[in-house]
């Protein structure tokens, strides 16, 4: 399975952790899809770590807590595709994401992350698709939104405590 460029395993009703060692073994591996089940346990970040080809990642509809790993932008640079929402990832939204220049989607709707959205996420030249709704964000919409000019999706919905923004108004 060395040259394994897809892994679909979505809607298996799967239980369990994700086992990184495993997976981070295919290292052809592009696209991994294992939305609609029941996993759970934090993301692995050495998951990302041995996976520079990855383009697209699919954990919606699961049960993962904790936070979403630091580390995309540097060990998965050719990734355009990331869905996590509907599980009950906490903390953060990662700082470091510069290296993410092909990322196009990126949404973590419905789940528990808090704090603020960091300005280095307006920094994305391709980013299309960019859903946060139903989290507990706090403080403003920094007003360098107005820089994604390839933006063409932003749900902001139940974020729980924003503040007006100048990039809004």
């Amino acid at each position: 399975m060395s040259n394994l460029r897809f892994l679909g395993l979505g809607e298996n009703l799967l239980t369990g952790s994700i086992y990184a060692q495993s997976i981070s073994r295919l290292k052809s591996l592009e696209k991994i899809w294992l939305s609609n089940n029941k996993l759970n346990g934090s993301l692995p970040r050495s998951l990302f770590k041995r996976l520079p080809r990855l383009t697209l990642i699919d954990f919606s509809n699961n049960n993962f807590t904790g936070p979403i790993p630091d580390g995309f932008s540097t060990e998965c640079p050719n990734i355009t595709t990331i869905y996590l929402e509907l599980n009950q990832l906490t903390g953060r939204l990662p700082e470091n994401v510069g290296g993410l220049k092909s990322l196009q989607v990126f949404d973590v709707g419905h789940n528990r992350l808090s704090g603020t959205i960091p300005t280095s996420w307006m920094t994305l030249p391709n980013l299309t698709d960019f859903n946060l709704a139903g989290n507990n964000f706090i403080g403003t919409i920094p007003s360098e939104i107005v820089n994604l000019s390839n933006l063409t999706v932003l749900i902001l919905v139940s974020v729980s405590r924003f503040g007006p923004s100048d990039a809004i108004h």
